[in-house]
C-alpha cells in the first residue's frame, strides 16, 4: 500500500508536500485495488489528518475494513457453443478458484460476446446482464456464483450484397473495398473495417454496413446492406 501511495502521487504529493486532492482521490484508488483482489466488501475510511509543528507537518492516516474475500465457486455459460468454451475459458479473468474481480467482469463479459462474434455468431449477446441472477454470492460472501445466459443467434454467412444510396457511384467502386465471398462468415469486425475503407475514398457523408437479422436458429446466409450517402461534387 505504500508502494501504490507513492507510485500514484500526484506532483505535489511526489515531492512529500501536503496534498489534500490527492489523498483523498487514494482512497477510492485503494477501494478500486481491494475489489479487484476480492475484497468486494471492502471499506477504506480516511484520510484523518494530524497536523504537527506549527501546522509545518502532517501524518495522513486511512482505515482498512478488509471483509471477506470472495472467490469464484461456479462458472455457467449457457447458450455457449461446445467448441468455443475452452477459448474463453482461457482467456475470461473470473474464473473458478480464482478471486472474484467485479471490476475485470465488465470485459469478461465484452470478451464472450466478441469471441462469439468473431466466430460468426453476428447477433450474439448475453442475455442476463442486467438481471440479478448474473452473480450470486453465498450467505458467508466467500463464495461468488456467475451465470452467464447467451443467446448465440445463427451463424450468419454472406448471400449477397444489396447497396443502397449510391445514385451517382459507381457499384464496382464500392464492390472493390468490400473483401468478402459468398458464403464468408460476417463478423461486426470486418463490416467495420469495410466502412472505414469505403468512408476513406472521401466520397460518401455516412457508411453503414449490417447484414439482415433472420428468425432462423439455424447457420444461415444472409444479405449484407451498404448504405452510403453520397457527397455533393462539381462536375469538371
Amino acid at each position: 500500500i505504500q508502494k501504490m501511495f507513492k507510485e500514484e502521487a500526484f506532483e505535489l504529493a511526489k515531492l512529500k508536500y501536503f496534498d489534500e486532492e490527492y489523498f483523498n482521490y487514494f482512497v477510492g484508488y485503494l477501494k478500486s485495488k481491494y475489489i479487484e483482489k476480492g475484497f468486494v466488501q471492502v471499506k477504506v475510511l480516511g484520510p484523518s489528518q494530524t497536523f504537527y509543528h506549527s501546522k509545518k507537518e502532517a501524518a495522513i492516516e486511512y482505515t482498512i475494513q478488509e471483509g471477506q474475500r470472495a472467490f469464484v465457486r461456479n462458472l455457467s455459460l449457457e447458450g455457449l457453443p461446445p467448441e468455443l468454451e475452452s477459448k474463453l475459458l482461457a482467456k475470461i479473468f473470473n474464473k473458478v478458484g480464482v478471486p472474484f474481480n467485479p471490476i475485470a467482469m465488465t470485459e469478461d463479459l465484452k470478451l464472450v460476446s466478441k469471441t462469439m462474434q468473431d466466430k460468426g455468431y453476428y447477433f450474439a449477446e448475453i442475455t442476463n446482464i442486467n438481471d440479478v441472477g448474473l452473480v450470486t454470492y453465498s450467505k458467508s460472501g466467500a463464495d461468488v456464483d456467475l451465470r452467464y445466459v447467451i443467446n448465440s443467434g445463427p451463424m450468419v454467412r454472406l448471400n449477397r450484397i444489396i447497396y443502397l444510396g449510391n445514385n451517382k457511384t459507381r457499384k464496382k467502386v464500392i464492390d472493390k473495398k468490400i473483401r468478402l465471398e459468398p458464403g464468408e462468415i460476417i463478423t461486426p469486425d470486418k463490416t467495420r473495417n469495410f466502412e472505414a475503407d469505403i468512408s476513406a475514398t472521401g466520397l460518401f457523408n455516412s457508411v453503414t454496413i449490417t447484414p439482415v437479422r433472420h428468425s432462423s436458429k439455424i447457420n444461415t446466409a444472409t444479405d449484407l446492406i451498404v448504405k452510403v450517402s453520397e457527397r455533393e461534387y462539381g462536375l469538371i
